[in-house]
């Protein structure tokens, strides 16, 4: 299995912003790496269109929220070609990227971004502009997965007396005859606790929005020691 890597570097008082893209030509082999310097950046209103699109758009995709969601897709399409464009139109970058570019089913891509700026980053949206509608990096490669490994060196562990707490999140845009069981997910996680239900304690976050996340985050600082997100 090939990897690409993509390890975002925010700025310093030295430096802008940095990426560095690493291939490896099966695992245990010697990686090649490069690193650049990266340009990109998404406006608020971008966001707000991403966040409408993403979380309100297929409750009611008809009419003007069609056209509304044709727009915003062009839109998608332009930001992941601008972001395509900030990690590899440098040359040394895109000599890696030729290795995976007509072999992403056989590919791992992998996003580091460990602080803010970066984990905000709509890696997703990745597009190589010159493979028209096969230029989605996340949706054709073998697996497409953010790491932040630093954020997690050393795991919370709550004292003898409190509960472990975990906050779920399913999301199941495509609706329940599309898409994974809501179950699917929740019930073998509740299974796999039920020996320690004393121990662990399982939310599911109801209504599934960016909005309520917020709240119940708000309402609960420090509260929860996993966020464990399941979207498909």
């Amino acid at each position: 299995m090939k990897e690409l890597t993509l390890h975002y570097f925010p700025a310093s008082e030295q430096e802008p912003p940095r990426i560095r893209v690493g291939y490896r030509a099966r695992e245990g082999a010697q990686a090649q790496e490069r690193e650049v310097p990266f340009s990109f950046t998404i406006s608020d209103d971008d966001r707000r269109l991403l966040q409408w699109y993403l979380e309100e758009y297929l409750s009611y995709p008809w009419g003007e929220f069609r056209t509304r969601a044709q727009r915003v897709e062009q839109r998608m399409e332009q930001l992941g070609t601008d972001l395509f464009r900030a990690v590899f139109a440098p040359p040394e970058t895109m000599a890696l990227y030729i290795h995976v570019a007509d072999d992403l089913a056989n590919t791992r891509v992998v996003i580091h971004a460990a602080d803010p700026t970066g984990i905000a980053l709509p890696w997703e949206l990745l597009r190589d502009p010159t493979r028209g509608e096969f230029g989605d990096l996340a949706r054709l490669a073998h697996a497409f997965v953010r790491s932040q490994p630093d954020l997690f060196l050393q795991p919370p562990t709550p004292p003898a007396h409190e509960t472990f707490n975990i906050l779920l999140v399913i999301c199941r845009p495509a609706g329940p005859d599309r898409d994974v069981p809501f179950h699917s997910v929740a019930r073998p996680l509740l299974e796999l606790f039920r020996p320690h239900r004393d121990r662990i304690r399982l939310d599911v976050l109801r209504p599934p929005t960016l909005d309520q996340l917020a709240r119940v985050l708000a309402d609960r600082p420090n509260f929860y020691h996993v966020l464990h997100f399941d979207g498909h």
